[in-house]
């Protein structure tokens, strides 16, 4: 929406945000969570990995509303699970620790 060249075209439904929104949060909360509950959860249900279409959707809604750019989607995103990878194998380390001194 603070791009002249296309402000007539963007159809704004809650006023134009900041200028400074490069990765998007809620690409990057939607995906992290997707991501975490995914690799934690799919072997006991396939149906955790419905969760990136929701994430999807709710990260093209950013775009839809014109508060980011398709590159602030998919970095925000990339951020996200990349987070949520790293949670994860860290997680996975502890526990093997933890069964080790045992």
């Amino acid at each position: 929406c603070h791009e002249p060249a296309i402000q007539e075209q963007v159809h704004l439904v809650k006023g134009c945000g900041g200028q400074y929104g490069f990765a998007s949060s809620h690409a990057a909360n939607t995906f992290g969570v997707a991501m975490i509950l995914w690799l934690f959860f799919r072997k006991e249900n396939k149906w955790f990995a419905a969760l990136f279409a929701w994430a999807a959707v709710v990260s093209y809604s950013r775009i839809y509303v014109g508060v980011h750019y398709p590159i602030d989607i998919l970095v925000g995103g990339g951020v996200g699970m990349v987070f949520a990878c790293l949670i994860h194998f860290g997680m996975l380390k502890v526990v093997k620790a933890k069964i080790n001194k045992k």
